[in-house]
């Protein structure tokens, strides 16, 4: 008994976290190889360091909300969409990422992939602001 015990304190931990890249990130990774390496999996490597799992887990968690984003995306919520990413930019590249933004005709992910930002919060407020603006 008490070794199952011990086995299920050890499988629980790391359930729910993948150790694999899901395919949004698998894609990103192999279609845009720079900006993916540049953006998305360098933030996730300096926040966790040498916690391999949980890279992995932030990484997927950023490349599904960049989809989500790209993919719900509507043109009357542009100023929605730039003030989350301007206020969920990466410390230092808020300008740039600003600057960046403003230069898109499309918002596609190629053009997104470039910005430096935590994308499951703009993705979290670019919800909750379309969904209020929708309320009154």
């Amino acid at each position: 008994m008490k070794k199952l015990i011990f086995l299920i304190l050890m499988i629980l931990p790391t359930i729910g976290i993948s150790q694999e890249l899901d395919s949004n990130a698998s894609f990103l990774k192999s279609k845009y190889p720079t900006d993916y390496a540049n953006t998305i999996r360098k933030h996730a490597v300096e926040e966790w360091g040498t916690d391999h799992q949980m890279i992995v887990y932030t990484i997927n968690k950023q490349s599904d909300a960049l989809y989500y984003l790209v993919q719900n995306f509507k043109s009357e919520h542009t100023q929605i969409i730039y003030d989350a990413i301007k206020e969920w930019s990466r410390e230092g590249y808020e300008a740039s990422n600003i600057q960046k933004f403003n230069s898109f005709n499309t918002l596609s992910i190629e053009n997104m992939i470039k910005l430096h930002c935590d994308w499951s919060m703009v993705k979290y407020v670019y919800e909750k602001q379309v969904k209020a603006k929708a309320a009154y």
